[in-house]
């Protein structure tokens, strides 16, 4: 697996700590990130970046939830346009749950979208920035 383990003293337990592949896991359906951010970035010229990663889902059957983070030239810019728009080239459980418009999303120093960074943004706890749905 691509899973990061630890395995108590006793080695009567393992506890699943991180994940090594930037895989998403969808109720048994592996999701390639790059894959949906493609199809998001070909869909709207106004996209500027995008990243996807997945979170923990809600629901333990599903697994992980795909999390797309956007950051578009518009200020009022509607993401029910690009799902129309995607689902032509993205299977149903490769389509993201949530949207998350930042103006601050861009390339770090060395012109990277880091996902962990951006995951880790996503699961802190928000005041005013809330996903769009």
């Amino acid at each position: 697996t691509s899973d990061i383990a630890e395995i108590s003293r006793d080695k009567a337990e393992v506890f699943l700590r991180a994940r090594a592949s930037e895989t998403i896991n969808v109720a048994g359906r592996k999701v390639a990130p790059g894959k949906v951010e493609a199809a998001v970035l070909a869909a709207d010229k106004q996209i500027r970046y995008c990243v996807v990663f997945g979170v923990p889902s809600d629901d333990p059957e599903r697994v992980e939830d795909i999390i797309a983070c956007v950051s578009t030239a518009e200020q009022n810019w509607d993401a029910s346009t690009i799902k129309s728009k995607i689902l032509r080239t993205l299977a149903g459980h490769e389509m993201p749950r949530q949207w998350w418009l930042r103006a601050d999303l861009a390339p770090d120093s060395r012109g990277k979208l880091p996902r962990r960074v951006w995951r880790e943004k996503f699961l802190e706890p928000r005041d005013n920035e809330n996903p769009a749905a």
